[in-house]
């Protein structure tokens, strides 16, 4: 047949190759001739990314009739579109607080390109916080890819091979760091950005051992796009292995033309083909196909041909597709290289987000993967802490559903408290899932029945349900831990048990008039409230009169004697005593209790709250008699002199927090329900932590020198023991004056 009657065939997909009469191409002479796979392209190209958008539109599966194209795993048509590129560019180039050097830029980039994993990079990212060059970080992460390693966790992605050199030796990542440390200490930063074209970027990144012609052009296009270099993209192409097997099942004579000819000639002639085969194409926001994409799908063609095209395979040539396709439901926002100038259009063509949309669970598995702080358990491995998180949160959620039963409508708080519960259980379910290679998004989602009328009884029967599946999860995990199950065999038992479970959690979320989405994205604002510190912001007194504004650095000295703690300030080198009279530890046995004005002291700090250090340095705000009584006034202060003395309480059981670094969950809830109505209620529970934590530090610090010298800041959020030197002359000063 002819291949342009191929087009109204595609419409009902399916493709007629068993007549081979191809058409020729006339660009230039001599002629190149093509298969019916080369109209194939075409329509790879338009149906895969009418499935992009399809997804991003949050329509629900399936979103192509393309037996293949649902069944199999590809790639998007545009590369910057798929999920690890969009990592890349959001996340490792762009992020807001990671430093924007050429150096660092090029480090970060090729850092996550020689893995070209993204649970890798978080593995890093979680252990090292920023990834920076300045800190020479390379030792950190050689240990932290070999814990990654002897935890049984990839590090590597299956998208390429990373080769190394015979000569290598110790473990291959090491012999990657090696030679990024190489790159490093060459200023391959600063030597890109003094490039022009991506031909001299390629060759630069050539010249490296272990990098072939692929990778460099795939290394040199995920430097392109960031701000370092700018690069015109329709002048350089080098075709990757993958890329050459398509042109093969394409082209069947190429007409003399190089590889890199024939894929310059596709990006040339895209609008006149999927004209003629009535492709209405719809490009990516505005931009047309480039060369690396036009590369790329030439790669994917050649797996799409080995379904709808096997006669093309040549002999020995790989024959089946790998990578099954799991749906995984609608997919992030995109975010561009801004110098693409195509986020407007991105902005103009999306919908806004839809609060009854259905609840995306790989997106919110990717996102609590942020959140993740990798801990491992003596005696244990890389999925017991989710696995007794998760077994920890189903018994919180059964509790709440026995308060329910037991105290009726009294119980107000319920659903909030449920609510919040089932958040943990789903974000736990989420991490145990991905340690173990899980997707969540492929389990039970949606198709759980109705919710039942919520009586007792109903409740009773599901809190029987969730304790039988994670009943099932634990027994499965002893045994494979014991040797006695495979990781397979514990892996089947898992998936079941999931399954069910988030068929009951979200029974539950319905009874309560909750959503699965809800609960997610309430339980991502709770997790990044408690782990992550916000940005430095003015401090919220700065309207009030100077008299009244706390100082934002101040000094405290504490001076014991016999037993009696009393206090007096440096404020800009003046001298402010305190108005309050001396504390003792109001103990039976002497425990630094005396010294507990520190704590406020860290509250103003980190907090830019402290009604008791207010009452000290005599910076109430008796303008507004309103915000005085309230704020200021004596139910804050005994509020702020319980959370002291309750945290006094909590850290005599941990050592007096000494090398601790979190506070329980139950704590900070207890701390931020005392303060509800407060103008601190907007703090973070990762603030209150800080604060908690730095408070404890610096009274340790003057427990152990039985007095001493504090500095307060503000400005940084810091509070430190001043050195003992400095601290004895001050207050010997202070005491004399």
């Amino acid at each position: 047949m002819r291949t342009d009657s191929v087009p109204s065939l595609f419409d009902e997909v399916e493709i007629d190759v068993t007549v081979p009469t191809p058409p020729t191409i006339q660009a230039a002479a001599p002629k190149a001739r093509v298969t019916a796979a080369y109209d194939a392209w075409w329509w790879f190209a338009y149906e895969r990314q009418r499935i992009y958008y399809r997804r991003l539109d949050g329509k629900p599966a399936p979103w192509t009739l393309d037996r293949t194209l649902t069944d199999y795993r590809f790639t998007n048509t545009y590369r910057a579109a798929d999920r690890v590129s969009q990592f890349l560019i959001r996340d490792v180039i762009y992020r807001h607080d990671l430093p924007q050097t050429p150096n660092e830029v090029v480090f970060r980039v090729l850092l996550f390109k020689l893995f070209n994993r993204i649970d890798t990079w978080e593995a890093l990212t979680s252990a090292l916080g920023v990834v920076a060059l300045a800190d020479d970080p390379f030792q950190r992460i050689d240990e932290v890819l070999t814990a990654e390693i002897e935890a049984g966790r990839r590090i590597y992605s299956a998208a390429y091979i990373m080769p190394t050199s015979r000569s290598s030796t110790g473990r291959k990542h090491q012999a990657h760091l090696a030679l990024l440390r190489q790159m490093m200490a060459d200023q391959l930063g600063d030597r890109l950005a003094g490039t022009t074209s991506m031909q001299a970027g390629f060759d630069l990144l050539r010249a490296y051992p272990m990098i072939g012609d692929f990778l460099a052009y795939q290394f040199i296009t995920d430097i392109n796009y960031s701000n370092v270099v700018n690069y015109p993209e329709d002048q350089f192409v080098a075709a990757g292995p993958g890329a050459r097997e398509g042109l093969r099942k394409c082209f069947a004579d190429s007409g003399g033309r190089s590889d890199e000819d024939l894929i310059q000639m596709m990006m040339e002639r895209q609008d006149d083909e999927f004209a003629r085969l009535g492709l209405d194409f719809r490009d990516l926001f505005g931009r047309p196909l480039q060369l690396i994409d036009c590369q790329n799908l030439f790669c994917e063609l050649s797996k799409y041909a080995r379904v709808r095209f096997p006669a093309l395979t040549p002999p020995g040539g790989r024959a089946r597709i790998k990578q099954k396709y799991q749906p995984a439901g609608t997919i992030e926002r995109p975010f561009f290289p801004p110098k693409w100038g195509i986020n407007d259009a991105v902005s103009e063509i999306l919908p806004t987000p839809d609060a009854d949309r259905t609840l995306d669970l790989g997106h919110y598995q990717r996102r609590a993967r942020k959140t993740s702080l990798y801990s491992p358990v003596h005696g244990g491995d890389a999925i017991t802490t989710p696995m007794l998180g998760l077994i920890g949160e189903t018994g919180e959620v059964v509790s709440e559903l026995k308060k329910r039963a037991r105290e009726g409508s009294a119980y107000v708080g319920f659903r909030d408290r449920l609510g919040e519960e089932l958040g943990d259980l789903l974000w736990y379910a989420a991490e145990l899932a991905r340690r173990r290679d899980l997707d969540l998004a492929v389990f039970a989602t949606g198709n759980a029945p109705d919710g039942q009328a919520a009586s007792p009884g109903h409740w009773i029967r599901l809190a029987l349900s969730l304790a039988e599946q994670i009943g099932r999860a634990s027994m499965a995990y002893r045994e494979l831990l014991d040797g006695r199950r495979t990781d397979r065999q514990f892996d089947t038992t898992l998936r079941d048990s999931l399954d069910a479970l988030m068929a009951d959690l979200q029974r539950l979320a319905r009874q309560q008039g909750l959503s699965l989405r809800d609960l997610a994205e309430a339980n991502l604002d709770k997790v990044n409230r408690r782990w992550t510190m916000p940005s430095e912001a003015t401090p919220p007194d700065r309207t009030w009169p100077d008299a009244e504004q706390l100082p934002r650095c101040f000094d405290a000295w504490l001076s014991d004697q016999g037993g009696r703690v009393s206090i007096s300030f440096e404020i800009d080198g003046a001298r402010v005593p305190a108005a309050a009279d001396t504390l003792t530890d109001n103990a039976y046995d002497p425990d630094g209790y005396r010294f507990h004005d520190v704590f406020h002291f860290a509250y103003a700090a980190v907090l830019d709250w402290s009604p008791v250090t207010r009452s000290l340095l005599k910076r109430k705000r008796k303008s507004d008699p309103r915000i005085d009584e309230v704020e200021d006034g004596g139910r804050a202060v005994a509020i702020e002199e319980g959370i002291s003395a309750m945290m006094f309480a909590y850290a005599s059981q941990h050592r007096m927090l000494e090398g601790v670094k979190t506070i329980e969950d139950s704590v900070l809830r207890t701390i931020s329900d005392m303060t509800g109505h407060l103008e601190v209620r907007a703090k973070t529970a990762a603030e209150w932590q800080d604060a908690l934590v730095q408070g404890f530090d610096a009274w340790r610090h003057v427990r152990d020198a039985g007095g001493g010298g504090i500095r307060v800041d503000r400005r940084t959020r810091s509070i430190r023991f001043l050195d003992p030197f400095e601290s004895g002359r001050r207050n010997a000063d202070l005491l004399l004056d």
